[in-house]
């Protein structure tokens, strides 16, 4: 699974920002949630703060 969100405000810009990069090759795990089937991969999350 690849999947990006981006969201921003006006007057400043980007505000937010996730990624996420799971893989799996699972074939027994089908229904499950990615992120409890995934073998390897990332979520990353960034948040403005200032």
């Amino acid at each position: 699974m690849r999947r990006g969100t981006e969201r921003y405000a006006a007057d400043v810009g980007l505000v937010y920002r996730e990624l996420s990069v799971l893989n799996t090759q699972c074939l027994m795990c089908q229904g499950q949630a990615w992120e409890k089937k995934a073998q390897s991969g990332f979520i990353l999350k960034m948040r403005r703060i200032d």
